[in-house]
């Protein structure tokens, strides 16, 4: 009798629960994401300049979102609000959709600048699809990672924190995501910069494209990881130790399995840049100091 008890109060904790993950009113928020963020793109890429549409526009406007979303997602837990929730939930959407967007236009702006390179501009007609996309896939420097980056976050938040089970979610994966925005604003979104040729692949796109969706959907589930072990009670500096073994064990296994991966070899620097009114940038340089 107390068997059965246990097992219908603990099912729900397993997983096995009558919510279906593939239903239309789950997902609906993530599509919503998807068009609306892909019809903003096509706006673009038919060649409307509103400012609203650029991709420094939209990339502010998804911080103020994830800002706003975790403000709300943090008085929701506090209070229990529903209206919290609804109000949280939906700036969440937003800041996703401007996001994904954001990175869309990206690529539209590296389209734009690249086809205004020398001699590119005649022979861009002439360059096969692959080539295209080798040449203006927006995941070349780490202003465009972290914002891929951001972007798949937000994604799997929208996907899994729409679920009331998971409607906790957002108040830790909205602060990371503006933390991830704020960094890539200090950055900057300068796209002047060469991609080196031999990094002109059609590997690229497919090894950073799959990377920085690892990246944004590992730092979910570390965040849930984390939150479930603190429900269990378990003591933060024991978490703090589990980690740290972790990250040596893996250390000193690409250590010996590779070997010459040492901490304390190699040549040390530091160069710092002293701006003066009459003779500008001078580096004072520091000798190299050995670690062997």
């Amino acid at each position: 009798m107390s068997s059965k008890a246990e097992v219908g109060h603990y099912s729900p904790s397993l997983g096995v629960s009558a919510e279906n993950w593939f239903s239309i009113n789950q997902l609906l928020p993530t599509i919503l994401v998807l068009v609306g963020a892909t019809i903003m793109v096509l706006i673009r890429f038919q060649g409307s300049n509103l400012d609203i549409l650029k991709e420094a526009s939209q990339t502010n406007l998804a911080l103020i979102c994830y800002l706003a979303s975790s403000l709300l997602f943090g008085m929701y837990l506090m209070g229990r609000e529903p209206l919290m929730k609804k109000m949280a939930t939906w700036s969440m959407i937003l800041g996703v959709m401007l996001n994904l967007s954001a990175w869309g236009m990206r690529w539209i702006e590296y389209t734009l600048f690249t086809q205004a390179q020398g001699d590119m501009s005649t022979l861009w007609q002439t360059l096969p699809l692959a080539e295209k996309i080798n040449h203006t896939f927006p995941l070349s420097n780490l202003y465009d990672i972290t914002l891929g980056l951001t972007t798949f976050l937000g994604l799997t938040s929208v996907l899994v924190g729409v679920r009331k089970r998971y409607d906790f979610l957002g108040a830790i994966t909205m602060p990371v995501g503006a933390l991830f925005l704020i960094l890539a604003i200090f950055l900057g979104n300068d796209i002047n910069q060469a991609i080196q040729p031999i990094l002109r692949s059609y590997w690229r796109p497919i090894h950073v494209g799959v990377a920085a969706l690892s990246y944004g959907v590992c730092s979910v589930t570390f965040a849930v990881g984390i939150l479930y072990l603190l429900k269990d009670k378990m003591r933060p500096e024991r978490i703090a130790l589990t980690i740290t073994l972790f990250g040596i064990g893996i250390y000193l296994l690409v250590a010996a399995l590779f070997g010459n991966f040492s901490l304390t070899s190699g040549t040390f620097g530091m160069n710092i840049v002293m701006i003066t009114p009459k003779m500008g940038e001078q580096p004072i340089r520091f000798s190299g100091a050995r670690g062997d």
